[in-house]
């Protein structure tokens, strides 16, 4: 006997402006130009949504970062914090920076497209409002130094 597994969900459309998704793409793009082994490949991508995901959960009301409690305690942003464009903000300071300690030879893409979003470089000045300035600077570290794979 089957069990009839029922669809996916339609009523959701992709979601083309989320950082997430650009960030994930720009890794994938990376692991194609680079062909490191599958489990760097798979590191590379842990790495990744690691740093994104503890950039984000200080946004979200309950979410604690990979760190522990006592880290998303320490980091926790007030609500009026909370916005998508700081979580926005941070996801792409996180994966930014982890990214160019993966794929060094790659970085040069990872800039593009951290312009593209709309922020600028770290050190090159002002991203588009202070609010998200802060907040990128604020973002801890996405990646230790020595986690470079190219």
């Amino acid at each position: 006997m089957t069990t009839a597994v029922p669809a996916a969900p339609t009523d959701r459309a992709p979601q083309p402006d989320s950082a997430v998704l650009r960030w994930n793409e720009a890794a994938l793009a990376a692991i194609r130009a680079t062909r490191p082994a599958p489990p760097v490949a798979a590191r590379a991508l842990a790495i990744l949504h690691t740093a994104i995901f503890d950039a984000w959960a200080p946004f979200d009301a309950v979410a604690v970062g990979t760190a522990g409690a006592s880290w998303g305690a320490v980091a926790r942003r007030t609500a009026s914090q909370r916005t998508a464009e700081h979580k926005r903000a941070a996801v792409s300071a996180a994966a930014h920076q982890a990214l160019r300690h993966l794929f060094p030879t790659r970085a040069e893409s990872f800039d593009s497209l951290l312009t593209e979003l709309g922020y600028a470089l770290p050190g090159e000045g002002v991203l588009p409002g202070e609010d998200s300035l802060a907040v990128m600077k604020l973002t801890p570290n996405a990646a230790p130094a020595e986690v470079g794979m190219a």
